[in-house]
């Protein structure tokens, strides 16, 4: 940025120049760490500002890339005015500044700025595909259109992906969830192993826990290794699904989530992923997650057959990744912590920090009020007191003040096992720096939650046999996924196909040769002769043939829409409920959290058997799901 107004001024930029100044400035603010953004940002806004500026004066030789790279600095750095103000100027100008992928990322930064409808967002979306043909660009980027060859990757160069990611941006963001799953669609029939892994990104964030889980083993099956934070975002759904209070789900459907956190996993390192340690820290999580609520056992019950199955299995899940090379974080050994403290196992939490320590892992704050909590959780006066004091001590180390959290921790702890005197003692003695009326709050609130979670009912109906048996089928499919690591090589999707969806009760929608005919009218022109075969069809790097990968992931995208429908439909229901009662909308949408999406939420058209569906039914029931208009006229053998 010093270099460059006397660059400028001596005319030594030339318009490659100018793409890899915006590209520098872009990928500058992208890898800035987020703790430091907002310091960087004013003098990066005023550069691109300077930028802009000897754009329109033409200072600088455009280049479309150069405005790509610059709207979507702005869209990123949530600078949605500036953006927008560039995009208007942008828009009146020629094709030396402008092309369709510009045009994409105009239409993700206004469908984040919010100020556009969707409807204006489309119809500039068909403007730039009219603006900017190519090779029948808008023909091949609409939902109905068909690939020359279903068996070889597409040939046809130049399509605009980045635009049609920018109205898929829109589309899920404004809630049109049907048209966003076909832009998906049309995306993995087009390139049904390059799709750029933002078009399975944004459905995971936006849509429910089995709509989320389901996209990511599309993306896993086709080849595409998202960043290892989407692994996380769909193991921390999975989690928070799992430990939900809310629906009180039973123990089977906490193995089942438990089970999809591990099938995630796998698929994710069998399409070249690497699992880290907050991935560890999640599946730890979901082990914690089959232990009963400390309010459901009996006082001074000896440690369960259950809890000693469930402790060692996440034991030896930590072990046998560390061995396969996975270094875990602190949040592993934390989350294993909290883990033995509801599993009521205090040798356990002494004996994870001292493998943190042999490690060389040194705990941090949330450390230290992980054992508190933990020590709360086992119930006895003593543990807490030394949990305590370790943390006090730990403090008084860094030289620093107790933190709120820190007291939060303890009178958690301290009203767990019933020693709240303990706490009342600490607070005169090393409280005097806190505002007394947050810890009254504190503790006030604490008693509130006890009384209302007072009346919770007991879930755990699967007795301690069969859930040694589960957690022995969980450890024997975390050996296959060690074996695959070890072996170096990816999973075979299609030899060895990995589950697809959370539940074995989601509804299909027809008998897979029924399936597989109205696919081949929906994606082949019955008025030309089929493609020449030269050799074998393309195999992608996970196993599929091209032909069967587009086949399997079109049946996805159709189960998706019908979930989606679901979830939506249970949602107006809701809030219609809710008018209709004068009480506030539920803070979950109970289809929204597994296992409902497929099973007693689905209308009664969808909830027969797939074997009792017609050929006819079938077509129609796909027909709508993807919102066609017009009749199709297939033909099928009684």
């Amino acid at each position: 940025m010093k270099l460059y107004p006397r660059m400028l001024e001596d005319s030594l930029l030339n318009q490659n120049d100018t793409m890899h100044i915006a590209q520098m400035l872009h990928t500058l603010y992208r890898r800035t760490a987020p703790a430091q953004k907002k310091a960087v940002l004013p003098v990066l806004l005023e550069f691109a500002e300077k930028l802009i500026q000897d754009l329109k004066m033409r200072h600088l030789t455009p280049h479309t890339a150069a405005s790509l790279h610059l709207v979507s600095f702005f869209k990123e750095a949530q600078q949605y005015d500036n953006g927008s103000e560039f995009w208007k100027w942008l828009s009146r100008q020629t094709d030396e500044f402008v092309d369709a992928e510009v045009y994409g990322a105009a239409i993700e930064l206004l469908a984040y700025q919010g100020a556009e409808s969707l409807e204006a967002l489309e119809e500039l979306y068909s403007h730039a595909l009219k603006r900017y043909p190519g090779n029948f660009a808008e023909y091949h980027l609409s939902p109905e259109a068909i690939v020359p060859d279903r068996a070889q990757p597409t040939t046809i160069k130049g399509l605009p992906m980045s635009l049609l990611q920018g109205i898929l941006t829109a589309r899920i963001l404004r809630g049109d969830w049907r048209k966003a799953y076909l832009a998906l669609d049309t995306a993995l029939r087009l390139f049904p192993t390059q799709v750029p892994g933002r078009f399975f990104e944004l459905l995971m964030y936006e849509r429910p826990v089995t709509e989320c889980y389901k996209v990511f083993l599309i993306a896993c099956r086709s080849g595409v290794i998202l960043r290892p934070e989407r692994l996380g975002a769909v193991l921390d759904k999975l989690v928070s699904a799992q430990q939900d209070k809310g629906t009180k789900l039973a123990l089977s459907d906490r193995v089942t989530l438990l089970n999809g956190m591990i099938n995630a996993v796998h698929a994710y390192i069998g399409a070249g992923g690497t699992v880290e340690g907050p991935h560890l820290s999640m599946l730890v999580k979901g082990f914690a997650g089959l232990l009963p609520e400390r309010k459901l056992r009996v006082e001074n019950d000896p440690v369960s057959e259950v809890a000693q199955s469930i402790a060692a299995a996440a034991r030896t899940l930590l072990r046998i990744f560390m061995q396969a090379g996975t270094v875990p974080s602190t949040s592993t050994f934390n989350s294993l912590i909290l883990l033995a403290g509801r599993a009521n196992l205090p040798e356990m939490i002494a004996s994870t920090t001292q493998d943190m320590l042999a490690l060389g892992i040194e705990p941090d704050t949330v450390t230290y009020r992980t054992m508190v909590l933990a020590a709360g959780d086992v119930g006895t006066p003593q543990l807490v007191e030394s949990s305590w004091q370790t943390l006090v001590n730990a403090a008084e180390g860094r030289s620093e003040n107790l933190d709120v959290k820190d007291w939060q921790a303890l009178v958690k702890a301290g009203q767990r096992a019933k020693h709240i005197t303990f706490v009342q003692e600490q607070l005169d003695k090393l409280g005097r720096g806190m505002n007394p009326h947050v810890i009254g709050r504190l503790m006030n609130d604490r008693r509130d939650a006890g009384s209302k979670n007072s009346a919770a009912v007991d879930t755990d109906s699967m007795d301690p046999e069969s859930l040694v048996f589960h957690m022995q089928q969980v450890m024997s499919r975390i050996s296959s996924i060690i074996q695959l690591i070890q072996s170096g090589r990816l999973q075979d999707f299609f030899e060895s196909p990995l589950p697809m969806s959370l539940s074995q009760a989601d509804v299909q929608l027809g008998p897979e040769e029924i399936l597989r005919k109205v696919y081949d009218e929906l994606s082949t022109d019955p008025q030309q002769p089929p493609a020449p075969r030269h050799g074998p069809p393309s195999t992608n790097p996970t196993g599929f043939p091209l032909d069967e990968l587009r086949f399997e992931n079109w049946k996805s995208i159709n189960e998706l829409l019908l979930e989606a429908e679901t979830y939506e439909n249970e949602k107006q229901r809701a809030v219609d409920n809710a008018i209709a009662s004068g009480k506030p909308m539920p803070k979950k949408i109970a289809v929204s959290s597994f296992p409902s999406v497929g099973s007693a939420e689905v209308a009664e058209s969808e909830q027969r058997k797939a074997s009792d569906v017609t050929p006819s039914e079938v077509k129609q029931r796909v027909l709508r799901l993807r919102g066609l208009d017009k009749p199709l006229q297939l033909h099928f053998d009684a």
